[in-house]
């Protein structure tokens, strides 16, 4: 080998453990970069002693490429499951707030205003004649209209603010896709680790909304569906939004593509609860609500319209006779004007007679709602909505160490570990340093010819 060889061979040792060097720094820089992947500089071997790209001779190395430490299959396995997570995250959420508005069993929940005004009728009952007691239904009566009122408000303004949250996401959706498909178009000209790794993220973020599939190109571009539906590829952008559509007495919503007229079907993600909760369960237990008050207000008209109060005056409702649910329960303002025209007897100048308030109070114990007292109705509705937020907390607490095991499989292909690139670092100096010497002895030997002629 000649000695214009040798330096050759270790002008490409040098340049191959600089580019290591720079890709190892780039690395130890980014190891806080959200969706950085780590880059691995791989050497090969020029074998045959011919001139190979940088004119590399037998024996010498170079730094042949650059690549991703990516593992497809994990990536895939992520998206797979972070649909569900998000999923099951958005329902543990939504429930627990729904649990919330209900407040049961606590003193302010329905459960127990409900009980207490059977309870106040009962009373009434045992002391027919008085006054106080008679305050005292009023007063129960006004606190039942009061909770029914508020929960009735507080699910519409769920509802409302789960509308404003599906339009956020879609938002958050459209201009991911946007931006997808521009890094397509540079990745099909310019396949920059750096845009694989931006594009790798912003798929990875469209997961959390809903369920999709990818599929990725010869030249690294990407094509994202969902239920079967294009949302981007490299010559296709479907853009997504929000329609209000009318279901029966309320209004539900639908995600589709832009310029369609067929919904698109998503079950899973964030997206999907928002839209199930929205569509499906709110309006459920509206109208569940509507029914538990609408029977209290009819069973409890139906027999003080007959009665007579303490001045022998009957007809007169103690609910208003227009309530078609929570939303209008209400007292009627007589009662609430004077309790003295709550009716206890149902005879005429009978002032001692209790069958009207006794009959009002055992109202509890009917079998009104579907073969089901009003208790009893009201308390499926309430053990549905705790077997819920049970049901979604563990499936969440279980899909997220699903998750967090493929993320830890990820870290552990993909992202950068500062020991080890430290290790690397000292390799790829050494490296260097033994390239440089055999610069300096071929020097070294060149100077001794020089001298020698």
């Amino acid at each position: 080998m000649s000695i214009a060889s040798i330096l050759d061979t270790s002008k490409r040792g040098i340049q191959a453990s600089e580019s290591a060097i720079d890709v190892t720094a780039n690395n130890i820089a980014n190891v806080n970069t959200p969706g950085y992947t780590r880059r691995t500089a791989t050497f090969s071997q020029l074998k045959n002693g011919k001139v190979k790209t940088f004119g590399s001779v037998s024996g010498s190395s170079k730094s042949e490429e650059i690549t991703r430490s990516r593992n497809r299959f994990i990536d895939e396995q992520y998206l797979n499951q972070n649909h569900s997570f998000s999923k099951y995250s958005s329902y543990a959420n939504l429930y627990s707030q729904i649990e919330d508005i209900f407040a049961e069993p606590k003193e302010s929940g329905l459960s127990n205003h409900i009980s207490e005004l059977w309870d106040s009728w009962s009373d009434l009952a045992a002391n027919p004649e008085s006054q106080a007691a008679r305050i005292i239904v009023s007063d129960k009566a006004v606190a039942l209209e009061k909770t029914f009122n508020r929960i009735n408000s507080e699910l519409i303004h769920l509802k409302e603010d789960i509308a404003i949250g599906v339009r956020g996401n879609v938002d958050d959706i459209n201009s991911r896709l946007k931006l997808l498909q521009s890094i397509n178009i540079q990745i099909a000209s310019n396949n920059s680790d750096d845009l694989l790794d931006q594009r790798d993220r912003i798929v990875s973020e469209l997961s959390d909304f809903m369920e999709i599939k990818t599929k990725e190109g010869d030249h690294g571009e990407m094509t994202v569906t969902t239920g079967g539906q294009i949302l981007v590829s490299f010559d296709t952008l479907n853009m997504v939004e929000v329609e209000t559509v009318s279901q029966g007495n309320t209004t539900g919503l639908i995600v589709k593509l832009t310029n369609s007229k067929t919904p698109l079907d998503i079950q899973s993600g964030e997206i999907g609860s928002l839209l199930n909760i929205n569509n499906k369960m709110i309006p459920d237990y509206l109208t569940k609500l509507d029914v538990v008050a609408k029977s209290i207000a009819e069973e409890v008209n139906a027999i003080h319209y007959n009665g007579y109060d303490l001045n022998g005056n009957t007809n007169i409702n103690f609910f208003n006779d227009n309530i078609n649910g929570a939303g209008n329960f209400k007292v009627n303002a007589v009662i609430k004007g004077d309790p003295s025209y709550i009716a206890s007897s149902n005879m005429l100048e009978e002032s001692g007679n209790a069958i009207v308030a006794q009959a009002i109070s055992d109202i509890q114990l009917n079998e009104v709602i579907n073969g089901n007292s009003i208790g009893e109705y009201y308390d499926s509705l309430v053990t549905d909505i705790g077997t819920n937020v049970q049901k979604y907390n563990n499936l969440r607490d279980s899909q997220e160490i699903i998750v967090r095991t493929i993320q830890n499989q990820q870290d552990s292909k993909s992202g950068v570990s500062l020991d080890e690139e430290l290790v690397n670092l000292t390799q790829y100096e050494q490296g260097y340093q033994a390239a440089a010497k055999v610069v300096g002895v071929v020097q070294e030997l060149v100077d001794t010819i020089l001298m020698i002629f």
